[in-house]
């Protein structure tokens, strides 16, 4: 229920992102940049984690209080809703957690073809860990087509976003090197 409302009703926007036809007076606009940053901060703080220290355990409980923020802000369909999705699933994969590594790199690819579009060189390397993913479960036909997908994506990749011909280079043939070893 929404404190601002003089009739005292639900309010939709919660669950649709819609809102009583502005009657809140952007109540809700500003309780989704609120809850955006103080999402980002708590992505801060993680990535602190993950770069300085080395370590995913103290990360992980920050990411899934960000994923909350993100969600309830309207906003995990964002740059931050890619990285910490991405991030969790490289966490997962790193932990031999491979299927929470594979739903969460599918949302991350979801999410970062919203944010970026297909073409971006983060939804294609977002796509080959994946295709790794896929490939150390057992799913190597999955993770081949996958994979064939992501060496194309990297091939038409423009520099952009951080990322540097080199890198895409870089992660095109790491790409390639794991479709070779399954045979593809």
């Amino acid at each position: 229920m929404c404190g601002s409302h003089e009739h005292g009703h639900d309010c939709a926007h919660e669950d649709q992102g819609a809102c009583c036809g502005g009657a809140c007076g952007g109540e809700h606009d500003r309780e989704a940049e609120a809850f955006t940053a103080q999402a980002m901060q708590l992505l801060e703080v993680a990535d602190g984690f993950l770069h300085r220290d080395q370590t995913t355990d103290d990360a992980e409980p920050i990411l899934a209080a960000a994923k909350v923020l993100l969600t309830r802000a309207g906003t995990l369909d964002s740059e931050a809703g890619v990285w910490l999705l991405s991030t969790t699933g490289i966490i997962a994969n790193g932990k031999g957690q491979l299927h929470a590594a594979e739903r969460a790199f599918r949302q991350a690819y979801d999410v970062s073809i919203k944010a970026h579009g297909e073409n971006h060189p983060g939804t294609a390397i977002i796509l080959g860990n994946l295709g790794n993913v896929l490939a150390l479960i057992g799913k190597t036909d999955e993770a081949i087509e996958t994979l064939q997908n992501t060496v194309g994506l990297l091939e038409a990749a423009t520099p952009q976003s951080g990322y540097t011909a080199e890198t895409i280079e870089s992660v095109r043939e790491e790409k390639l090197a794991v479709l070779q070893q399954l045979g593809a």
